[in-house]
């Protein structure tokens, strides 16, 4: 990670200047228990805290979804910020000045290449709308008009066309651009050495970040191609969908001159374009996957009331439940707006008008009742089995709430649909004797830990228990020689270096300053999980012996396979016999 200029020292000093218990204690309820602060995850949504921070050595770790690392580290992730903002705040909270930054090459070149490509994004959006000006894009603009779309709301949001495979790329190629950029910036894709757009012949959407720069795009195809309905750029350095919401750059500039009190979040593009032309302009739309922690933190920012509105068919329903629980954790006051018949916003607006869908806004239903009401589908009062499955999920629902109070408000509801007593009602909440299994509560699950994934981990495993076992300064970590040569990750031998100056210097190793020292903060966080580690001293000795074996061996192996090809192509018979000598030696080591 660039550390946006920003000296190791004066990080550390920074970071000795606060306490990150404090920091995390501002943002989640922390009960310490032996030498740990614990809190459920702000992170991911749990019932039983997982989230350990230890005070001494200055960094967090969640055992649930994997996230860990040091203060600047939760900033980040708690804010949505940058390095160099989450810097900018503890700075302000410690009452330091921030020193005048003299950013290496590596910085300088890194922002200009993120310049360019934001440039490139532009000019792309400004040709795919130019092509509705020309005889190949009537097609597409007469598919835009025939969905009721005026034209100042195309001009609005940049609605464009794809007419071929390789005009983009003749385009941005006689604007100066390198196929190379192009490729990094999701426009194009490239098969044999020809670069092609991925999205031609199809309608595109410009998708914008939250301050209004084109960042992707998304594609609907004219006439059925096989390859899909619906495509979007993939990931790159400019755009990630789990931290984008179409349309919030228009939020926000509504807010500026309007008041807001809360946000309509929908799935479709087409659903903000078409609700934002009948005037409601308080509309995102999530990116096709799982509401995530972080767009629920841009959404606060803005409000503290949001309404989702999906689908109208029960499939789309129930998905809306896999990221309400994700807002109410931001404390964001949540109602579902349902839509009837299985339309979707922008259909029901057409069919029905601007008033009728307002309509629906005013009798949304709060978080709590909505679940309750998908719990109810289905429900046959005169069939036992129907009664004891509904209050199976109506209870799982009320589990969830997080006092005895809001529990009791809605037990007599189920009394009555159930005709089950209030009192065996509640005796049967607070015993918890009912079956989760047929909950229809969906919470995020905790983020895989992917850290390991391509990696080889006949090495990854031994070299993290070796260098968490000197950087723990356990007891059985006995190493009289130097591990470096043995090392293969470019974040192993940054913390064995930091490690070996911290104790030649006698200064106390702290591990939340090995986040400043790495670029690969992940790989940092791998290492120091206590995960790997026994508590028997002697198992884990033994392990240590066998760990630093291992590298050994795979060092060793290296050296023999180099000399190996070295001996076959040298033609000297001199050097020859040396590197034979030299190999001889080395396979007697193993």
């Amino acid at each position: 990670m660039i550390k946006s200029g920003f000296s190791d020292k004066w990080l550390e000093e920074l970071k000795s200047r606060i306490n990150i218990i404090d920091v995390i204690g501002s943002y989640a309820t922390l009960t310490r228990k032996g030498k740990n602060y614990w809190a459920c995850c702000p992170f991911h949504t749990e019932k039983t805290p997982s989230f350990a921070i230890n005070e001494m050595e200055q960094y967090y770790h969640c055992f649930g979804c994997h996230a860990g690392g040091d203060v600047i580290r939760f900033v980040m992730e708690i804010e949505s910020v940058s390095f160099y903002e989450a810097v900018k705040m503890l700075a302000e909270r410690a009452g330091i000045p921030l020193p005048e930054i003299k950013e290496d090459e590596n910085i300088i070149a890194h922002k200009k290449k993120v310049a360019k490509m934001t440039e490139l994004m532009r000019d792309t959006a400004k040709h795919y709308h130019s092509n509705l000006r020309l005889p190949d894009g009537q097609k597409a603009l007469q598919y835009l008009r025939g969905r009721g779309f005026k034209d100042s709301t195309i001009v609005k949001f940049g609605l464009g066309v794809s007419t071929g495979f390789t005009e983009v790329v003749d385009h941005l190629k006689s604007l100066g651009y390198s196929e190379q950029l192009m490729l990094e910036a999701g426009v194009v894709n490239v098969s044999k050495d020809r670069y092609f757009d991925h999205l031609s012949n199809r309608v595109i959407t410009p998708i914008f970040n939250q301050y209004g720069e084109v960042v992707a795009f998304g594609g609907r195809e004219l006439e059925k191609s096989g390859y899909g309905k619906y495509q979007n750029t993939i990931n790159t350095p400019l755009f990630d969908k789990s931290k984008t919401l179409y349309g919030l750059n228009f939020v926000r500039n509504y807010k500026k001159n309007n008041p807001l009190d809360s946000i309509i979040v929908v799935e479709g593009y087409m659903d903000v374009i078409s609700l934002a032309q009948a005037g409601i302009e308080n509309v995102v739309a999530s990116m096709g996957t799982s509401f995530t922690q972080y767009q629920a933190r841009l959404l606060k920012k803005l409000v503290s009331k949001v309404y989702t509105c999906f689908d109208g068919d029960l499939a789309g329903q129930e998905a809306t439940l896999r990221g309400l629980d994700i807002l109410r954790s931001e404390n964001i006051d949540v109602l579902v707006i349902s839509i009837p018949d299985d339309m979707d916003p922008d259909e029901y607006i057409k069919a029905h008008g601007v008033d009728a869908f307002k309509g629906l806004i005013s009798s949304a239903l709060p978080l709590i009742e909505y679940k309750l009401y998908l719990a109810e589908l289905g429900l046959d009062p005169t069939n036992p089995t129907s009664r004891s499955k509904y209050v199976e999920k109506a209870l799982s629902v009320l589990k969830e709430l997080p006092t005895e109070a809001e529990r009791e408000v809605y037990l007599p509801i189920i009394s009555e649909k159930s005709g089950i007593t209030f009192g065996g009602l509640k005796n049967t909440l607070e015993s918890g004797r009912f079956t989760d299994s047929a909950s229809t509560l969906t919470r995020e699950e905790p983020k895989k830990n992917n850290v390991d994934k391509d990696k080889d981990m006949s090495y990854y495993t031994p070299a993290r228990f070796v260098l968490y076992s000197l950087i723990r300064e356990m007891s059985y970590a006995d190493l009289n020689e130097d591990l470096l040569p043995y090392l293969e990750d470019d974040t192993h031998r940054d913390l064995y270096r930091y490690y070996v100056e911290c104790k030649q210097n006698g200064v106390k190793l702290i591990t939340g300053n090995m986040f400043t020292a790495v670029e690969d903060e992940k790989e940092a966080e791998a290492i120091l999980s206590p995960s790997c580690n026994s508590e028997d001293n002697s198992i884990s000795s033994k392990y240590f012996v066998e760990s630093l074996a291992s590298l050994k061996r795979r060092y060793v192996d290296k050296m023999v396979a180099d000399l190996n090809e070295r001996i076959r192509v040298e033609p000297d018979k001199a050097k020859r016999s040396e590197l034979l000598s030299i190999l001889n030696e080395l396979i007697l080591k193993r």
